[in-house]
């Protein structure tokens, strides 16, 4: 998930480590706990316009999806491309050659 933040609510950080407790596997439970938790945001976060995503107490417990946070969005393809070249007194290759 690069260039994408993961932001974890204290609620949920607290629920995590609940869950690893729990399972008893330390490390490797708190990954796998990690694992299920990011596998839909894997799966959603590249080539899309999310920058960042939530993980609250509901989505540890499995009540609620992550929340996703996404850029705001571009106005039009035109002001998107800026050849930098003013067209109307841009003179094209071919005229300048017959002058």
């Amino acid at each position: 998930m690069d260039k994408c933040e993961l932001n974890v609510t204290p609620d949920a950080l607290r629920a995590i480590a609940r869950l690893a407790l729990e399972r008893k596997t330390g490390a490797r439970g708190l990954r796998s706990i990690m694992e299920k938790l990011l596998l839909e945001p894997m799966f959603e976060v590249p080539h899309s316009d999310i920058m960042a995503v939530e993980l609250n107490k509901e989505v540890v417990h499995g009540k609620s999806d992550p929340r996703y946070i996404r850029a705001p969005a571009k106005e039009s393809a035109e002001e998107e491309y800026d050849s930098g070249i003013e067209e109307e007194s841009w003179p094209r290759q071919a005229d300048a050659a017959n002058n």
